[in-house]
């Protein structure tokens, strides 16, 4: 029970997570107490994936360096070991599981923090507020994140793993069926429309891969979906067709691409290195105009909303090519495993896995997911997990 605590206090208690929340003493709290109450399990201290690693090392080496040409030190070492303990976090997950008991351990943990956040997010409907007294944000709920947007990639990222559980069980239990009612209500609720795309599209990319179906049965069966999906229409929202036909006057796209100009701006001025690590707020103020567009003078306090291209701004395009170059070995990880497997059960989780990381990667181009604390921490302790399960199949192919 050790781990399955640990990992609830540190992904699952949403309700009192707040911006200013350092979440850094809760991740080492949870796997030195996780490794504290199962000694009795046996575990091996390697970690494997030695070229991921070598992909990370390198980019945190980067990282340090770029302290040299930062001019806000506070800010660039806070920015630098964020980097740091995403890092720490998945080393720690990979070190304490070596049992397919400890990695079930976890992902039950991180669903019953889904289900803690799903109940605090119908008590925010209903009532206005959520369990901390945080009030809901217009008619989108929140929750205790920062935003809905927020909110809506935490339960995006969550979503598929519990999928993972009901391939592994090869039905529907209770708990799953409940939680799975509340995970879609919190989904419409939050009402993400680039997260609920994204989401359902890798959905049913995998399913459909998965399934014994004609070509033609598919087609017919993805169109039915995209209709019924964009035909939704949340509560004083556009429907997606709406969204469509309106475009050129949406003022969350006329923002969106007004902040990636700003951003393109600061980018020209240093390319290839950066202005350093969470610098962005520091430097934003010399590229903003006195009178703002749209009459939105809190465009001037927005981070870009556009995670890749506040990396460029910070770290430079050397600095992102190289975090991109992490990302890419997880995802020829996961393809290989696929290859590999010969269990369409596994094929199936692994792809649910690699959904989660599709729908983070792709939502992140519209907002600031790679950088916030809270979304990032619970997609490496996803990654972590899918590692984890790769590492406990004990194909040789990946003992290096």
């Amino acid at each position: 029970m050790g781990a399955m605590v640990f990992v609830f206090i540190c992904n699952g208690t949403s309700f009192w997570e707040c911006a200013s929340f350092d979440r850094f003493w809760l991740d080492v709290f949870f796997c030195l107490g996780a490794f504290f109450l199962d000694l009795r399990e046996k575990f091996s201290p390697s970690f494997n994936f030695e070229r991921l690693w070598i992909f990370v090392f390198i980019f945190l080496g980067y990282c340090f360096i770029s302290l040299s040409w930062g001019h806000h030190l506070h800010d660039n070492l806070r920015g630098f070991f964020k980097f740091v303990r995403i890092y720490a976090l998945l080393a720690m997950v990979l070190y304490l599981t070596t049992s397919h008991l400890f990695y079930q351990r976890l992902r039950w943990a991180l669903l019953v923090g889904l289900l803690l956040n799903n109940i605090n997010v119908i008590v925010q409907f209903f009532l206005g507020m959520d369990i901390s007294g945080q009030q809901a944000y217009s008619s989108r709920i929140q929750g205790a994140f920062n935003d809905p947007n927020t909110l809506s990639i935490y339960v995006g990222l969550l979503f598929p793993i519990l999928m993972t559980v009901m391939v592994d069980q090869k039905k529907i239990s209770w708990f799953s069926g409940i939680l799975l009612f509340l995970t879609s209500l919190s989904l419409y609720f939050s009402y993400t429309r680039v997260t609920i795309f994204f989401l359902f599209f890798f959905l049913l990319v995998v399913f459909l891969n998965w399934l014994k179906m004609r070509w033609r049965y598919k087609i017919l069966l993805s169109l039915l979906c995209f209709l019924v999906i964009f035909s939704i229409r949340p509560q004083q929202s556009l429907s997606t067709f709406e969204l469509f036909k309106n475009i050129s006057t949406s003022p969350s796209v006329l923002e969106r691409l007004y902040l990636w100009k700003i951003g393109m701006t600061m980018v020209k001025e240093k390319p290839m290195l950066g202005h350093g690590i969470a610098s962005y707020t520091k430097i934003n103020p010399k590229y903003f105009p006195e009178k703002m567009p749209y009459s939105a003078d809190y465009l001037r306090y927005a981070y870009p909303h556009n995670g890749y291209l506040m990396l460029w701004i910070e770290i430079g395009l050397v600095g992102l090519v190289l975090y991109l170059l992490i990302f890419g070995e997880l995802i020829r990880i996961a393809i290989r495993y696929l290859q590999r497997s010969c269990n369409r059960n596994d094929q199936l989780v692994m792809g649910l896995y690699l959904c989660s990381m599709f729908v983070f990667l792709s939502t992140s181009f519209f907002d600031t997911f790679l950088m916030s604390t809270q979304s990032r921490s619970t997609f490496w302790l996803v990654m972590a997990m899918m590692l984890s399960k790769i590492r406990l199949e004990k194909d040789p192919s990946f003992e290096k």
